[in-house]
């Protein structure tokens, strides 16, 4: 998702985009209509990622409905994370396309890296709270395969995945709207 939202980020030269920014009323219109196009993005593949294992027998055995939906939900807000994380790294932000590239690689592999050290950076207190929540995407995951309903805590995990992703959003607007100014 982080390249499909840099792509589209990029898609138009400044000139078209000045058109573009017209038509939709404001570069705020306008940006909002690509992260829009991107969440449609990820919605469909995380459904693919969902649905096409499925259908080929690619898991041991046939998974339960509740697994598909923590399957959806976990795929669907990593998409919407990477989204949030790549569009502050694009050309709106950041002038230099070689920084654009290494922040998106950067930002997604550190954060895969803090799901993976997850444990040593609770040690720390409150730091975990800043970095992208992956990790609590990845513990839902790998759920037990016996579970019957989603547990209570996988409904906050979800919760603070979308609310992170959406400061990060604000955040690109806010930057993106002073930088014009």
């Amino acid at each position: 998702m982080g390249w499909f939202t840099i792509t589209l980020f990029h898609a138009e030269d400044e000139e078209q985009k000045v058109i573009t920014t017209l038509h939709a009323k404001s570069r705020k219109q306008y940006n909002l209509g690509i992260f829009i196009i991107c969440g449609l993005i990820g919605l469909g593949l995380s459904c693919v990622s969902v649905i096409y294992p499925t259908l080929i027998g690619a898991f041991g055995e046939e998974p339960r409905f509740i697994h598909q939906l923590l399957g959806f939900l976990s795929h669907f807000s990593l998409s919407v994370l990477a989204i949030a994380l790549s569009a502050i790294f694009t050309r709106e932000l950041v002038k230099n396309n070689q920084n654009t590239w290494w922040g998106v690689l950067s930002i997604l592999i550190v954060s895969v890296v803090i799901a993976t050290l997850k444990e040593s950076i609770l040690q720390i207190k409150g730091l975990i709270w800043l970095f992208p929540p992956v990790h609590l995407s990845l513990e839902i995951m790998s759920s037990e395969d016996s579970i019957k309903t989603i547990p209570n805590n996988f409904y906050w995990q979800f919760a603070w995945v979308f609310i992170y992703a959406s400061l990060v959003i604000a955040l690109f607007f806010f930057l993106s709207n002073r930088k014009r100014k």
